[in-house]
This record gives structure tokens, sequence and C-alpha cells, in this order.
């Protein structure tokens, strides 16, 4: 299945050039791209040694 970059996809979806099901099939296939993307990153910050929890590196950065 071919997949439309975002701004094309609302384009098509806005002219009804494509239902509503074709557009939430595309969204789905993004959000999949997206978490795919997600568990490379957190591999390799697990890899790295590196915390994942975005509340630490806060508040290490309020206290300077």
């Amino acid at each position: 299945m071919s997949r439309y970059e975002l701004p094309q996809l609302i384009k098509r979806w806005e002219q009804s050039a494509i239902s509503p099901e074709q557009a939430i099939g595309q969204l789905l296939l993004h959000v999949q791209d997206l978490l795919t993307r997600v568990k490379s990153l957190e591999q390799q910050l697990q890899r790295r040694g590196a915390t994942a929890d975005p509340a630490a590196d806060q508040s290490s950065a309020t206290t300077l």
C-alpha cells in the first residue's frame, strides 16, 4: 500500500479524493512508522545508558 505524506493526505481528504476510511488507514500507517522509530530511539538510549525519563531531565534543568 502506498503511503501519502501528511500534507498530501490532508489535501486529498479535504478534496474528498479519498474516503475517511482510507484517510484513517493512511494515518495508522504513519502511527505505526512513528512507533517503530520511537522504539528504535529508546533502544539506542538504553544502550548508551541514558535515562528516557523526561521528568529526570527536567528536574536537573530546573536546578540550574
